[in-house]
């Protein structure tokens, strides 16, 4: 990556947080009185990508390493994670060993695995490895336009398809290619904010509550109309994009230095997050687990989601503690 980024470091963990919190409460709409109020997948989703990508690009200038090294230390911070999770909640407490078939465990323990945050980014890591060794012949930058101009012509067949057939859209109804290239371009943003951090390291202004407030009402004026009002199912360009951007936005804030005035309104919320984010991928793997039992039907509103949250987060350090016991190789 270019050299003119700092090597200081930037603790993403209270992002993370965040990121695990916004998938979390997407898979809840039973839980609200309110369905539409369990939303953030797309946000949280972004979150991790560029996440992702920001760490990868702060780790290349740091330290080169042969890509077999480089890609097996990352799959070892993934896979046994989800290994230990699957066994103890899928088979064990979900008694899923009864209906799944062979093909079904290579499915669900080896790819594509039931998420997709892990879906894709281990594919991802291919693209953003031989991205970070070849920055001197194509930057980073240049690349997420590239990537960026790809994902809207992707989106062409479906504009066009519901153009001619307006239907309620749901995200997950999209043209796959359309939803990967869409998170390569948010991988990709990370390794170009990781190359030019000092806007994340700048004060907050006035400035980014404007673009916060224009956001957040392009987000969720896109999202119900598409989503409840069935109007403009076309507009979900719109919608992704405010939805990348309240992301970066979101990980500006959470980046900044613990003397910033902004932690004085938000007193509590940086500690509280930064250790949710310690077991983000815990939390994420795990929250889609317990979220089928049906137990949680029983209680009222909110308490299920108090204790949904108290129950998963629980589970997760478990299954952290769990991992860590495995003696893996260096």
């Amino acid at each position: 990556m270019p050299t003119t980024a700092t090597t200081s470091t930037i603790d993403t963990s209270a992002a993370r947080g965040a990121a695990v919190l916004f998938v979390t409460n997407s898979h809840l709409e039973s839980f609200y009185p309110v369905s539409w109020l369990a939303d953030g997948g797309l946000i949280g989703l972004t979150l991790f990508f560029c996440i992702s990508g920001f760490g990868i690009g702060k780790a290349a200038s740091t330290r080169q390493q042969s890509f077999p090294m480089w890609y097996r230390r990352r799959l070892l911070r993934i896979y046994p994670t989800l290994w230990t999770t699957l066994a103890a909640l899928s088979l064990l407490l979900l008694h899923k060993w009864h209906a799944w078939s062979v093909a079904d465990y290579f499915e669900q323990f080896l790819y594509p695995t039931q998420y997709q945050f892990i879906a894709k980014i281990v594919v991802y890591y291919v693209a953003v490895y031989a991205a970070v060794r070849c920055e001197r012949t194509i930057s980073a930058y240049r690349l997420l336009l590239i990537t960026l101009g790809l994902t809207a012509m992707s989106a062409l067949p479906d504009m066009i398809s519901l153009t001619r057939e307006p239907v309620v859209l749901r995200t997950g109804q999209l043209n796959q290619l359309f939803l990967w290239l869409t998170f390569l371009s948010t991988t990709i943003l990370g390794l170009v904010l990781a190359a030019n951090d000092r806007w994340l390291r700048a004060p907050l202004g006035f400035r980014d509550l404007l673009w916060s407030t224009g956001l957040v009402a392009a987000y969720v004026g896109t999202k119900l109309a598409m989503s409840r009002w069935a109007i403009l199912p076309q507009a979900f360009l719109v919608y992704f994009a405010a939805g990348i951007g309240l992301s970066v936005l979101i990980l500006r804030v959470l980046v900044q230095p613990p003397d910033q005035p902004i932690w004085r309104y938000l007193y509590g919320v940086r500690p509280f997050l930064a250790a949710l984010g310690s077991v983000s991928l815990e939390m994420y793997l795990v929250h889609i687990q317990l979220y089928q039992l049906s137990l949680w039907q029983r209680l009222a509103f909110p308490f299920n989601i108090l204790t949904f949250l108290v129950v998963s987060l629980v589970v997760s350090v478990l299954i952290q503690r769990l991992v860590r016991l495995i003696p893996l190789p260096k």
